[in-house]
């Protein structure tokens, strides 16, 4: 893993010496050639700042060996440069720092003009307590803490922003490397000793660059390391700290700047974790032809028939299959990569790691290597499982986001765990069956959901689905064939159990309108795991009670129904369903439930608002 950070570090020539860092700065702080002081700048949108890729920067060892009061060079909080506090005045070990980061300026003026100018405009006490009022009159308000840099008027009108400057760097690099010279060496921590990165012979530095932007997972809002050894009983042969995992300096910042890059840019927020991926091979992926972009996201077809357009003039049964089909046909990502022409992508190499942290310690929670086109191919495969007809029975539900599929397991979204949805994740990218947890929490939630009233979320049947089809693909147990849309071919005993419970409410509907709490409600939790011993009274009870209330034609066609449907049992239904046969019952209650008869073109529908998923 570590290797393939390093290759993709290198293959997109990420900045990642020793002593420099990108970093996010939010004010500039103006002065003129002479050191007078002009105004301040908002860097950004007001809540995030701008990034600046190469900004000087000292390691948290580095910070304390310096002495008291030591700090960054060029770029550092308000606080530390204006004496900007919240309340109060400045306490001794701030003015501390605020001096130590004037003296680097004074000290690096020498090579640069220009920052003799700020080391003089922030030396006048009257100009720090203007900088200050004006800090302090923004709105919204600048914080002691926001990162602050500098810029010089060039005379033309425009301003030179010094960290962009490059006659500095030759300064810094020796300055730290001065830093080192007098730094002492623990004891613990050999001269030499193989870099576990590059195999080369190394002086193993003692701490790694911390892991930032995972306070949302876990971690520590100053960052988190990855390798290090604070506990005696992980220090083997006597090795202290990182010198049980050794790299060089170079080695170790060129990882963790690779791991910073992709956690800022190319990565998605789980429950309590990270993923952070990327395509080795090639130079970049288009949005309509990443796979993990669409699978987040969903897919956002174009050009499809309109539901409409299919309707005026196609018979209901046949619109059914016709509009499944295109929108099938259309929402495809290898349709979508041949469109693109980009075929080239095939041969690239996904590769995804998952992080958290905790108490200051990165966490890695998987790895994932695999070829670009079976993560097409698995991606693919995800939103075909998924694929699920709309609760009206007019065509498909649109393919979900992520976030949709996996909130259908669980009554709040604040409730999601990180294993639900890496279990989850793991499926859509590998293309690996449902865990029988996960599918045990949908199938909970779609019978709460109905009992008291609810719609069922498209995302949360689909994935029902997805379950049953991967239970037989991957050969764990043998499932009927569940379909997109009503399967009526389908004899199962437990699928063909929902579907009698579906009509059964639908009859009860058409004969005593206005009902608000009927047999669905009162009988589903029952029926989808006793359906033997529930069946034959509600049938009964449609028969005797509800059928003959019903209009002609309509009782007629119904009645023949649901003839039919219990003719269809070879077998009684199991007294007691198991967890796969609930799940198929659910399956054939919804799908019997959205099938749209030519008898119910007539029939007014129940209305409903869109619901998300």
């Amino acid at each position: 893993m570590l290797h393939a950070l390093k290759q993709y570090a290198e293959a997109i020539e990420l900045e990642s010496e020793p002593g420099f860092r990108p970093k996010e700065i939010k004010w500039l702080i103006v002065f003129d050639q002479r050191g007078n002081y002009i105004s301040t700048q908002r860097l950004g949108d007001g809540k995030v700042g701008q990034l600046f890729a190469k900004c000087p920067d000292l390691s948290q060892p580095e910070l304390k060996g310096g002495g008291p009061g030591c700090r960054h060079f060029l770029v550092d909080g308000l606080d530390v440069v204006t004496l900007l506090v919240s309340k109060g005045e400045p306490d001794t070990k701030l003015l501390q720092k605020h001096q130590f980061f004037l003296n680097l300026l004074q000290q690096a003026s020498g090579v640069e003009r220009f920052l003799e100018c700020v080391w003089r405009g922030l030396a006048k006490s009257e100009q720090l307590a203007a900088i200050r009022e004006d800090l302090s009159g923004r709105s919204p308000k600048a914080k002691p803490s926001d990162l602050v840099s500098f810029a010089i008027l060039d005379g033309t009108g425009g301003q030179d922003v010094l960290v962009d400057l490059k006659s500095w760097h030759d300064w810094w690099r020796l300055f730290r490397k001065n830093m080192a010279g007098k730094k002492k060496t623990k004891k613990g921590t050999p001269d030499k000793l193989l870099c576990f990165l590059t195999g080369q012979t190394v002086q193993p530095v003692s701490t790694h660059p911390k892991i930032t932007g995972l306070a949302s997972v876990g971690g520590m809002a100053a960052g988190d390391v990855y390798a290090s050894f604070k506990q005696e009983s992980f220090q083997s042969y006597g090795l202290t700290q990182s010198a049980n995992a050794a790299m060089s300096e170079e080695a170790a910042k060129l990882y963790t700047t690779a791991l910073n890059h992709l956690i800022r840019e190319r990565s998605i927020r789980l429950a309590g974790s990270r993923i952070a991926y990327w395509y080795a091979g090639v130079p970049s992926v288009p949005e309509e032809c990443d796979p993990a972009r669409i699978l987040i996201d969903g897919w956002e077809p174009s050009g499809l028939i309109t539901t409409q357009a299919v309707e005026a003039v196609t018979p209901q049964t046949e619109f059914q299959s016709k509009h499944i089909q295109a929108e099938g046909d259309s929402r495809s990502l290898s349709g979508s990569i041949r469109h693109a022409n980009r075929m080239d992508l095939m041969d690239a190499q996904f590769r995804a790691v998952t992080v958290s942290a905790n108490s200051g310690r990165v966490i890695m929670r998987d790895w994932m290597e695999d070829r670009f086109q079976n993560l097409a191919g698995h991606v693919d495969q995800w939103f075909q499982d998924l694929r699920i007809v709309r609760r009206d029975g007019k065509g498909v539900a649109d393919d979900p986001k992520f976030f949709a599929v996996v909130a259908g397991t669980v009554r709040d979204p604040k409730d999601l765990t990180s294993a639900t949805e890496g279990a989850l994740w793991r499926a859509a990218v590998r293309g690996s069956p449902i865990p029988a947890h996960v599918a045990a929490n949908v199938l909970a939630r779609f019978r709460i959901d109905l009992i008291q009233g609810r719609r069922a979320l498209h995302a949360q049947v689909g994935l029902l689905k997805v379950f049953c089809l991967r239970q037989t693909r991957s050969g764990i147990s043998s499932m009927p064939n569940i379909t997109t849309q009503l399967n009526e071919a389908t004899d199962d005993p437990a699928y063909v159990a929902g579907r009698i419970l579906a009509l059964l409410g639908q009859i009860q509907k058409k004969a005593l309108v206005g009902i608000n709490v009927g047999v669905v409600e009162r009988y589903y939790a029952a029926a989808s795991t006793s359906p033997s011993l529930i069946l034959g009274r509600l049938i009964r009870m449609a028969l005797v009670g509800h059928l003959p209330k019903i209009p002609s034609a309509e009782r007629q066609v119904l009645d023949r129904k649901l003839a039919t449907l219990s003719a269809m049992f070879n077998e009684s239904p199991k007294q007691t369903l198991t967890m796969e046969e609930q799940t198929l019952f659910a399956l054939g209650y919804y799908q019997q439930r959205s099938h749209r008869y030519p008898l119910a073109e007539n029939v007014a529908e129940e209305s409903e608002q869109p619901v998300a998923g």
